[in-house]
């Protein structure tokens, strides 16, 4: 996914500006990725509504009408949670008590990277558009054009330009909203130019369809929930690591960064698994393939991963950072990245087959339940109460992973039993 490579190009150069200011972009990308999915959430709604009638061109009003409600739904979201971000953001910096010299700085940082969450929610909704006709190559070409714009920018603010209205480790934060907005106007021109496609681009109009905005609610929102439960546990951990001091944040801000990076494969195979999980439930000699060989395709991937993670613990830290205590504690911390790697990939893509046949109640309450008292209440203990700080806390995400991706698993297996 786009916004993945982003953190991960962002921390890199954030990390060749120093152990602070790695803390600093660490803390920020952390917590904006809370109000990104709870905007993405609401996009991935569109799937499971079109991707049944994609076949039938009888059914173009309907999949118009269903692209502008998500859309229009998507981009409201988007709207409230920026001034939501803004005004949160230094509380949970009180909450958790960190550093006012990570703290402050990091403010102006949410700022920027909130204001993409605009562009960001309307390329999510064309995306799902694409993939729903099962078509992923656009998105991913658009997402890696806007990727490599996002570098060259870093490299121009940071070694070129250095804009002095702001202070450097702030630069990527501009480079990244530049970067969305580029990506929502180019994968709009892409949808132009797809003649078999366009034709969703002659309905718009600001007319609401109540029915079908509450279908994208129904099924956006549970979808925004279970990914702003796991990202929360994610989130905390992080906060958590910067009460711990900024050496045990920027370990875990690169950590994670690589785990993000695997769950991207995870991530994709889901949104496929979506799209087949939508077409062939009702089709007696597919239904059982749909949910089958997307699970086998993501386990050889996982545990290659896996795999390794374990062998190159020792080098891949040494890609973000210099510092020694930093890649020593981030070593150390992918150990876990390769013990949980076969969950995350099992759990998301569970996640995306139920999706696509709109079963959203039990995964949300699976993911709720577990990430809240294992994910954050657990790495509290595990961490902070035990006093284990960063690895306790990663041995609680790790175990919340697991029992989720069973739980999943298990309710997928029930579904599509094999006849």
């Amino acid at each position: 996914m786009s916004y993945i490579l982003t953190g991960m190009a962002d921390t890199f150069f954030l990390g060749q500006m120093g152990v602070t200011e790695l803390a600093i972009g660490t803390l920020g990308v952390q917590y904006h990725v809370i109000m990104l999915v709870v905007t993405m959430g609401i996009s991935y709604a569109l799937t499971p509504l079109i991707s049944p009638l994609t076949g039938n061109p009888e059914e173009r009003k309907n999949i118009s009408l269903a692209f502008w409600n998500t859309l229009k739904v998507s981009v409201l979201f988007s709207i409230l949670m920026i001034p939501i971000s803004i005004i949160l953001f230094p509380l949970f910096c009180e909450l958790f008590q960190v550093k006012k010299e990570i703290a402050q700085p990091s403010e102006l940082f949410v700022l920027l990277i909130s204001l993409s969450l605009i562009p960001l929610s309307v390329f999510t909704t064309l995306r799902m558009f694409f993939e729903s006709f099962n078509n992923s190559f656009t998105g991913m070409w658009v997402s890696i054009r806007g990727n490599v714009l996002n570098i060259l920018l870093n490299v121009y603010f940071i070694y070129y330009l250095r804009p002095n209205f702001l202070e450097p480790y702030n630069y990527p934060a501009l480079a990244t909203l530049i970067a969305r907005v580029f990506m929502c106007v180019d994968l709009y021109f892409c949808l132009l130019k797809k003649n078999n496609l366009n034709f969703v681009l002659n309905s718009f109009t600001l007319r609401w369809d109540y029915a079908l905005v509450k279908k994208v609610i129904k099924i956006g929102v549970p979808i925004s929930i279970q990914f702003f439960s796991e990202v929360a546990a994610f989130t905390c951990a992080g906060f958590f690591a910067a009460s711990f001091g900024k050496i045990q944040l920027d370990a875990h801000g690169i950590a994670l960064q690589w785990a993000s990076f695997t769950y991207m494969f995870g991530s994709g195979i889901s949104n496929a698994a979506c799209v087949l999980s939508g077409k062939y439930y009702n089709h007696s000699g597919l239904k059982y393939a749909s949910f089958i060989v997307p699970l086998k395709l993501i386990f050889y991937i996982t545990m290659f991963f896996s795999v390794m993670f374990f062998i190159l613990r020792n080098y891949l830290p040494v890609i973000f950072t210099d510092d020694a205590e930093v890649i020593r504690f981030a070593s150390n911390l992918f150990l876990f990245v390769a013990l949980f790697q076969l969950a995350d990939g099992i759990q998301v893509v569970c996640s995306g087959i139920l999706r696509g046949i709109q079963e959203v109640r039990f995964p949300t309450v699976v993911i709720i339940t577990t990430y809240s008292f294992l994910g954050i209440a657990g790495s509290y203990y595990a961490g902070i109460m035990m006093k284990k700080e960063i690895y306790g806390v990663w041995a609680s995400l790790s175990l919340s992973l697991i029992i989720v991706a069973i739980l999943l698993f298990w309710k997928c297996k029930m579904i599509y039993k094999k006849v």
